[in-house]
């Protein structure tokens, strides 16, 4: 085999070499990529976990019973108290929806939180009106996005019988 040839065969396996490291390296940065998904995943839903068993704890079963039907009943200290509750929770939301944008969450997350939000949360009047005031609180494109699931929810949906509650 001349230098030339040797030439050539070095010259084709540097390139072999070459393809195989960036195909190894792309397939690391997708195991990065989806372990990142999945931290930001468990995160925002262990921090929910929690908060909702506060939020929604018998010291607050009151609160959040007249708040969901009627914002403006409530007193200048219950919409304090409220508007707390509804915004820490409501920063969940908003972390999820700038995750899913940037694909540190799958759209099926935002599907679910589209499903939890118009059942449990804006099917309510007090609720819809708390956002027409809290709203200003939170990014643009947040808001946007929040105004098109209100949009689309069945206000006479009831899961929880507050019309049908003292």
């Amino acid at each position: 085999m001349s230098l030339q040839q040797l030439s050539y065969l070095a010259e084709i396996i540097g390139v072999v070499a070459v393809v195989v490291s960036v195909l190894y390296l792309a397939k690391q940065v997708k195991v990065g990529n989806d372990l990142s998904r999945t931290d930001t995943f468990r995160s925002i839903m262990q921090g929910l976990g929690n908060y909702c068993n506060d939020m929604f704890g018998p010291q607050n079963e009151r609160l959040i019973k007249k708040g969901f039907r009627d914002f403006s009943a409530l007193s200048s200290y219950e919409k304090i108290r409220f508007e707390n509750l509804l915004a820490h929770y409501f920063n969940y939301v908003e972390d999820s929806f700038h995750s899913s944008n940037v694909e540190l969450l799958g759209e099926e997350t935002m599907e679910n939180w589209v499903h939890w939000l118009q059942t449990r949360f804006f099917a309510y009047k007090g609720v819809r009106d708390w956002w027409q005031v809290g709203k200003l609180g939170y990014a643009p494109d947040f808001q946007a996005w929040i105004d098109s699931v209100i949009e689309s929810t069945d206000t006479d949906e009831d899961v929880y019988g507050l019309s049908k509650s003292t």
